[in-house]
């Protein structure tokens, strides 16, 4: 009977950690190359045309910059723990980017 619910938890637990690594997977290519269809917008919105190509080229940057110290953070402190953690940190970095009203704002959320 209790390697029957292990089992289920075990199955919960992977399920979950496939759930999101999928939706990790599939938020980092979406959010480095949707912006480039609002740059036009963004460059009337926030007063700066010239400003809003750093949206793009900071993130990348930073991508690629911070990608291996992950791999290295997530080998040391466990990968399901930095990558829901990530995913959280996403999400909120989201909400201030929605809501940025500035590019210097808009930037630091990105």
């Amino acid at each position: 009977m209790a390697e029957a619910g292990r089992e289920a938890s075990a199955s919960h637990t992977r399920g979950t950690a496939t759930a999101a690594v999928a939706v990790a997977s599939t938020l980092a290519p979406v959010n480095s190359t949707m912006i480039t269809v609002a740059l036009p917008a963004l460059g009337d919105e926030l007063g700066s045309s010239a400003g809003v190509s750093w949206l793009v080229i900071a993130y990348l940057v930073a991508m690629a910059s911070l990608q291996p110290i992950g791999g290295k953070l997530g080998d040391r402190f466990g990968r399901r723990r930095l990558i829901l953690g990530g995913l959280f940190y996403f999400g909120l970095a989201s909400v201030g980017a929605a809501v940025s009203t500035s590019l210097p704002m808009l930037l630091a959320f990105r």
